[in-house]
């Protein structure tokens, strides 16, 4: 499964003779991979074609950063959580598994993002 296709930036065909191809190795090397994977993923439907944003791939990155940040400081903590945070913690993961088993990833991370 794949997107239908990526478009630049302004919503037209990605084309070396237009100069706005993305090369991913660019991306991988500035973000990092776990962050182009996120975004591909988040863009939108699979099935459908979907813009690049610079700035949506800056988001994910801060997203993977917080997500991160969180798990440092949380492992090992002995802090229970809170019963409306835990109550959070259990929509999204209803959420998120339905998303998946649909093959909604971009609603699977918006919930995750919401979470976050």
């Amino acid at each position: 499964t794949s997107h239908g296709m990526i478009l630049g930036e302004s919503g037209e065909k990605m084309s070396k003779s237009r100069g706005n191809v993305i090369n991913p190795n660019d991306i991988v090397e500035k973000y990092g991979a776990d962050t182009l994977r996120l975004y591909i993923m988040f863009i939108g439907d699979f099935e459908k074609s979907a813009p690049w944003s610079d700035s949506a791939v800056k988001g994910c990155k801060r997203f993977l950063d917080r997500v991160w940040n969180l798990a440092e400081n949380r492992i090992g903590g002995e802090d229970a959580i809170s019963e409306i945070n835990e109550k959070a913690v259990h929509q999204a993961i209803k959420k998120v598994g339905d998303d998946i088993e649909s093959m909604k990833f971009n609603t699977a991370i918006a919930a995750l993002m919401t979470l976050v």
